[in-house]
């Protein structure tokens, strides 16, 4: 396992068979996570709390995973777990579906749907 998959940034290579799929889940606005909060992302995301309070004040993702990397069954749960968390505590979120470098933003439907997560 990567760096990147440990600590829930994904990875960064598809197979020849595979696209590169990224999806990311970034905080609307740039702010400091309660502790709490913070808390709760870390046993989502299994990032540091350090990572995740750097991310969410930078207004960088909290969350990549790559949709066919190494660790692929636990990405998908991952990000629409952290999507969820995020809007349950009445945040704004923007996700992100990178498609071989592309990027496109999609909304939480959207996202579950691409997880193939009914909801």
């Amino acid at each position: 396992m990567s760096d990147d998959d440990a600590n829930g940034t994904g990875g960064t290579s598809g197979t020849e068979d595979q696209p590169l799929v990224e999806i990311s889940v970034t905080l609307a606005e740039p702010m400091t996570p309660s502790t709490r909060l913070l808390k709760a992302l870390n046993r989502t995301t299994g990032r540091s709390l350090g990572e995740l309070q750097r991310a969410a004040e930078a207004g960088e993702p909290v969350v990549t995973v790559n949709l066919f990397g190494s660790d692929h069954l636990a990405a998908a749960p991952r990000v629409l777990g952290t999507a969820e968390l995020l809007v349950g505590n009445g945040l704004a979120i923007e996700v992100h579906d990178r498609t071989d470098g592309v990027p496109e933003r999609i909304d939480l439907p959207t996202l579950r749907e691409i997880l193939g997560a009914t909801g």
